[in-house]
């Protein structure tokens, strides 16, 4: 699926879409062009990206490509709702999280949705982000970040801190289904997600742009195209950036984005 050529426009995107970020972070990311792997990475910002062998490169883009990193678990009062990341609406979201409005962030194509736990002794906090209005359809969830308490919120969310909901759905228990959650060590979220892409001293970046033939129905439902649509050729991003405090995840943070 992703040993195809990767178009410009999607890089493009990508660089677009970490500028309206308010919590910005390094791009890091393999993905597959003019037939060769390549990584970007802060190191490579101004010079060409890295060249991957064929066997490494392969082998990073299944791994982080397995939908089990985008799929979080545990929601609701029972904790038995789950959350596709990239594919599922805000619809599923309120269901799980509760009612919300977007934070004031200031930013006009970002909306994102702020909730605290309520369950006793539990500090998480849960930002929800939605498809961009100026790029895809705002009502699907893009991205979800998770934090162990507001100690580790990025500033830029501080100030909005009294109008995150508070729901019983936010709590520590959240984890993807491929197991990504708070409290794990260096050597276990590697365990999940491998290697990172890109490391500092207390966070790791993990990305992938592959190409992809976007199915009729994601293209009629999700972007309101003419039902007799036909399924096109377009591409898919996941990134995990993990966050660590005493060598543990004190934050986590998923994100699909499909490109048309």
């Amino acid at each position: 699926m992703w040993r195809s050529r990767i178009s410009a426009l999607m890089l493009l995107l990508t660089a677009v879409f970490i500028v309206l970020d308010p919590m910005p972070c390094p791009a890091a990311y393999v993905y597959f062009y003019d037939g060769k792997y390549m990584v970007s990475t802060p190191a490579t910002s101004r010079s060409p990206d890295r060249i991957l062998s064929d066997s490494l490169g392969e082998s990073i883009m299944e791994r982080l490509l397995k939908p089990g990193h985008l799929v979080l678990t545990g929601l609701g009062e029972r904790g038995e709702g789950v959350l596709r990341v990239g594919d599922d609406t805000k619809a599923v979201l309120f269901r799980a999280f509760g009612l919300a409005r977007p934070l004031p962030l200031g930013l006009r194509c970002v909306r994102e949705f702020g909730y605290v736990s309520t369950r006793p002794g539990d500090s998480t906090l849960v930002v929800v982000g939605m498809g961009s209005i100026c790029l895809d359809n705002p009502d699907y969830v893009v991205s979800v970040s998770v934090y162990f308490s507001p100690a580790v919120l990025p500033k830029d969310y501080r100030p909005h801190l009294k109008r995150f909901v508070p729901s019983v759905g936010a709590h520590a228990g959240l984890a993807t289904q491929s197991g990504l959650r708070l409290g794990l060590t260096r050597k276990e979220v590697e365990g999940i997600l491998g290697a990172p892409i890109w490391k500092e001293k207390d966070a790791y970046f993990y990305g992938v742009i592959a190409d992809m033939e976007l199915p009729a129905e994601l293209l009629v439902t999700r972007w309101k195209w003419p039902k007799e649509t036909q399924a096109k050729p377009g591409g898919v991003q996941h990134f995990m950036d993990i966050r660590f405090v005493d060598g543990r995840v004190s934050a986590y943070h998923v994100r699909k984005l499909y490109d048309m």
